[in-house]
């Protein structure tokens, strides 16, 4: 099958538009994480004190419990507070239904 002249000229601009929206997806991506580098922490000592960490949202099971990224997220917010880091939490997450809380279910965690 023959392509007409038109269609060639638009599959060729749209294989430009693909091919340098990859290219800026990955600069986008360089630059992201070489201005965040400062900001990342791996030990607990190194995090700088603050009033309030931002705890975000993951999966939580029907009964409740979270998910094991979750309970990893809400375990570094834990061990933030007990080395004096952090004073409070803001936690984030879905409640767009009755029977969904991610919320109320992290703040049980945390307090328990």
């Amino acid at each position: 099958m023959e392509l007409n002249k038109n269609t060639k000229k638009y599959l060729k601009y749209f294989l430009l538009f693909c091919l340098l929206s990859i290219v800026f997806t990955f600069i986008i991506n360089i630059v992201v994480s070489n201005k965040s580098k400062e900001f990342i922490y791996d030990k607990v000592k190194d995090v700088p004190p603050c009033y309030t960490a931002l705890v975000l949202g993951a999966k939580v099971s029907q009964s409740g419990y979270p998910s094991d990224f979750l309970k990893d997220r809400m375990d570094i917010a834990i061990e933030l507070y007990k080395n004096k880091k952090v004073k409070r939490f803001l936690l984030s997450g879905d409640h767009g239904q009755k029977n969904y809380d991610e919320v109320n279910s992290m703040k049980k965690y945390l307090l328990e």
